[in-house]
C-alpha cells in the first residue's frame, strides 16, 4: 500500500500561480532527474506552461540534489545563463531556501526581482523571516490513512492487491512571490 501526494498537481499549482502573477520566464529546479517526485513535479510545471501557451525552455530547467546546497548551485547556474529569469519553482523547500540564498547573493531581491515557490511546507517555511510560498503536503492525512491501511491489512487474512491513495496538495501563498514587473 502507498499513500502519496499528487506531485503532478502540485507542480501544476505552483506554475499556474506564478503564471497568473504575470511571470513568463519561469525556471524549475529539481532533485535528481530520475527520482519520481522530481519528474512528476516537473511534469505538472510543464503542463501548466503548455496550457497557458508558454514554452518550457530547457535553459530554465536545472537538476541537482534535493538539499539546500543543491538549490543554491542550480540557481547559480540558472542566473548565469538566464538573466531574464523572474520566478523559480523548486521541487522541495530545502532547494527553494538554497535558491533564495543564491538570489540574494546575486544582489537580487525576493520577491521584487525573482519570485520563489517551494514544495513540502516544512516547518521553517512558515517562519516570519522566511514566509516561503510552497505547495503543502497533507502530512497528517498521509500518516493517518497509511496507518489505517496498515491496520486493515494486518487484520485481514486474505491477500488483497496493494492500494494506492493519492491526496491533493494545497498551495500556501506567503511572501516570496509578487507580480512580475517585466
Amino acid at each position: 500500500d502507498v499513500v502519496i501526494v499528487d506531485d503532478v498537481m502540485g507542480g501544476y499549482q505552483a506554475a499556474q500561480y506564478l503564471i497568473q502573477l504575470g511571470h513568463r520566464n519561469l525556471a524549475f529546479i529539481g532533485g535528481p532527474a530520475d527520482v519520481s517526485s522530481s519528474k512528476d513535479r516537473y511534469r505538472g510545471f510543464e503542463k501548466a506552461l503548455r496550457e497557458y501557451g508558454l514554452k518550457c525552455d530547457e535553459r530554465f530547467v536545472e537538476y541537482d540534489d534535493f538539499r539546500q546546497d543543491g538549490g543554491y548551485r542550480a540557481t547559480q547556474r540558472l542566473l548565469a545563463l538566464t538573466p531574464r529569469l523572474t520566478a523559480i519553482f523548486a521541487a522541495n523547500d530545502l532547494m527553494a531556501i538554497g535558491a533564495m540564498e543564491a538570489i540574494l547573493d546575486a544582489g537580487l531581491r525576493i520577491p521584487e526581482d525573482v519570485s520563489v515557490v517551494g514544495f513540502d511546507d516544512i516547518a521553517i517555511s512558515s517562519l516570519h523571516f522566511m514566509q516561503l510560498t510552497t505547495v503543502s503536503q497533507p502530512r497528517y492525512d498521509i500518516g493517518a490513512i497509511a496507518a489505517r491501511l496498515l491496520l486493515e491489512r494486518i487484520s485481514k487474512k486474505e491477500r488483497e492487491s496493494p492500494r494506492r491513495v493519492v491526496l491533493p496538495p494545497r498551495l500556501k501563498i506567503r511572501k516570496t512571490c509578487a507580480p512580475c514587473r517585466d
